[in-house]
C-alpha cells in the first residue's frame, strides 16, 4: 500500500509522471521515451537494443528497480515458456525442440548477442555465461536483478491476477481523489476471490 501511495503522489502531488502513463499502451510508451518526453521507463531488457539504436547508447542508463517499503526485492520476475501442442502428431519432435531451446547452443542462438529481437533475454541454462554472449555491460543489471527477483506465484492462471491488479492500481493513479487503502482492500478481496475460484488459495 505504501508503494502505491508513493506513486499516486508522483502522479498527483509532485507531478513527476508523464500524464498519459496510465493509459498509454506499450507502443506509445516506447515512443514517449524515445522522444525524450519521459526520462525514466520501467521496462524489460528486451528493448535495450532498440533504445540504443533509437536514442543513442550514451543516453541510456539501466538501473535496478529499488526495493519496496518491506525491503524485499523490487523486481517481479516472469519467464518465458516453450509451449507444446497437446494435439500434435509430432510429440517427439516437440520434446526435442524444447530440449534444444534450453541447451547451451539453443540459449546462445536465442540470446542473439546484443542485437534486437532476442527471444532469450537471460539464459536459464546455468552453463551459459551471459557476459560472454552479450557485450553491453548494462545487461548485467538485468541479470543481477533477476537473481534476486520474486517470481510470479505458480497458479493455474496468472493473467486475471495481473490484469485485476493493473486495473485497480492504475485507477488509483488516474484519480487523485481515490483513497489508496480502500482501493487496495478492494483489490485484496478481488484477488482472494480469484485465487479461490482457481482453487489456488
Amino acid at each position: 500500500m505504501e508503494a502505491v501511495q508513493f506513486l499516486q503522489d508522483q502522479f498527483c502531488k509532485t507531478k513527476t509522471v508523464n500524464p498519459g502513463a496510465v493509459s498509454n499502451d506499450t507502443t506509445v510508451t516506447h515512443e514517449v521515451f524515445e522522444k525524450g518526453q519521459g526520462g525514466i521507463y520501467l521496462v524489460g531488457p528486451y528493448v535495450l537494443a532498440r533504445f540504443v539504436n533509437s536514442v543513442g547508447t550514451d543516453k541510456i542508463e539501466v538501473l535496478p528497480v529499488p526495493k519496496g517499503p518491506s525491503g524485499g526485492p523490487g523486481t517481479l520476475g516472469e519467464g518465458e515458456n516453450v509451449y507444446m501442442m497437446a494435439g500434435s502428431e509430432n510429440q517427439e519432435g516437440q520434446k526435442k525442440f524444447a530440449e534444444f531451446a534450453v541447451s547451451p547452443e539453443g540459449q546462445r542462438i536465442g540470446m542473439n548477442k546484443d542485437a534486437n529481437g532476442a527471444i532469450v533475454r537471460l539464459p536459464v541454462n546455468t552453463t551459459v555465461d551471459m557476459a560472454a554472449e552479450r557485450q553491453d555491460p548494462r545487461w548485467k543489471v538485468f541479470q543481477e536483478s533477476y537473481e534476486h527477483a520474486v517470481y510470479a506465484p505458480p497458479v493455474p492462471n496468472w493473467a486475471p491476477i495481473r490484469q485485476t491488479s493493473a486495473d485497480s492500481i492504475n485507477a488509483v493513479w488516474a484519480d487523485c481523489s481515490a483513497d489508496v487503502k480502500t482501493a487496495m482492500d478492494e483489490l485484496n478481496n478481488k484477488l482472494t476471490q480469484e485465487l479461490q475460484s482457481q482453487k489456488a488459495s
